[in-house]
């Protein structure tokens, strides 16, 4: 007999039920994750032209830039002709002599085929991923108080939003400029700039993922405050501490140490701080509304 005070009674199961309801989703979730693997692969072209677009994005500025400089060096060298920089004389013509490549290059056999299954594996997590996750939500979700559960379901959304986020921030505009910055500490006619592939696909995903990583801040805060672990006043003590450390920080995750690329993480770790601040308080006004009211 179900007893009414037994918030597992529904739930409740034998080990080798447990085991058999875990391996049912766990090959739920992992045939997502596969079935959106193989579908990405008949994309691959285009995924990996998405991938590229940082890259691409930095040569572009690097080229502009260099078209610039040979503009204004023109202008003070008239004798010099305009065929040394430029593929004509004509001035509307910007076509350079020796650009920055926009491609690639694989120096090994299967770099290629490599570069190729990472981006189809990405792809996969990023669409499957979710379903494995309800998936393991729902086994774990069996054993939580309703308490437990609304907790976990209030944050999750929030914190995927801001890994999401932070993923975005990284690809559109850290990562190009990282690259950006790194090949202006030499002139162009110094060294030759073309990367490989599994070098830059490396230098993409980590500075990628440890962005997304650092926009968990304020759930991190939020938490510790509502369990009482760190105070809110804590916290809202050691800001202008916590503004040097973001700095610091920044300098070693970013991918060049430009004053830019820094400021450019710093400041919304600053932000994300202060909005973790607030979720606290909040979350703490909120449980001791009742308290005062009674």
């Amino acid at each position: 007999m179900v007893n009414p005070e037994d918030p597992f009674a529904q739930t409740r199961m034998t080990l080798s039920q447990h085991l058999e309801e875990l391996r049912k989703r766990v090959l739920r979730g992992v045939l997502a994750v596969f079935l959106a693997f193989c579908v990405a692969w008949e994309f691959n072209p285009q995924i990996a032209t998405g991938m590229q677009w940082p890259f691409k994005r930095a040569v572009a500025w690097l080229n502009a830039d260099m078209v610039a400089d040979h503009e204004a060096y023109l202008k003070e060298h008239l004798e010099v002709p305009r065929t040394q920089f430029f593929l004509s004389e004509d001035p509307a013509d910007k076509r350079l002599q020796t650009p920055y490549t926009d491609k690639l290059q694989a120096t090994g056999v299967s770099e290629i085929f490599m570069f190729s299954f990472r981006n189809a594996m990405y792809v996969a997590v990023a669409a499957g991923g979710p379903i494995l996750l309800w998936q393991m939500w729902g086994f774990i979700a069996a054993g939580l108080y309703k308490k437990e559960r609304r907790m976990v379901m209030g944050y999750f959304p929030l914190s995927l939003v801001l890994f999401m986020a932070g993923l975005a921030m990284s690809f559109f505009l850290m990562v190009p400029m990282g690259i950006y910055y790194l090949q202006k500490t030499l002139p162009q006619d110094l060294v030759v700039f073309n990367p490989k592939l599994d070098e830059y696909m490396e230098f993409l995903s980590k500075t990628c993922i440890w962005t997304g990583a650092m926009f968990q801040m304020p759930i991190l805060i939020q938490v510790l405050i509502r369990l009482d672990l760190v105070q809110a006043a804590t916290f809202a003590r050691y800001r202008k501490h916590f503004i040097v450390v973001a700095f610091v920080v920044s300098g070693f995750v970013t991918p060049s140490a430009d004053p830019y690329s820094q400021t450019l993480l710093a400041a919304p770790m600053i932000l994300l701080y202060e909005l973790g601040l607030l979720m606290g308080r909040w979350s703490t006004r909120k449980r001791a509304s009742p308290e005062v009211a009674t």
